[in-house]
């Protein structure tokens, strides 16, 4: 938040508003930058992705990563 200086109370604020403007502008931007991707959905047993996850983690991968790698190929 800008701290205005003495006598400047609206125009601090105006300053103050135009940066929440460009942060919004940025998340914006972000939100239609991951609306590229598509989410996937699986139903599998617990114990299958415990042991899948373990196995993942010890090569340095999550998930996501392993996903998108199988669906590369």
């Amino acid at each position: 938040m800008l701290v205005p200086r003495a006598g400047e109370l609206f125009v601090g604020r105006k300053r103050e508003n135009r940066n929440e403007k460009r942060f919004a502008f940025v998340l914006q931007m972000w939100d239609k930058k991951t609306m590229k991707t598509s989410a996937v959905h699986a139903r599998i047993e617990p114990q299958t992705k415990k042991k899948a996850e373990e196995i993942l983690r010890s090569l340095g991968l999550t998930p996501t990563e392993a996903i998108r790698i199988f669906y590369k190929q």
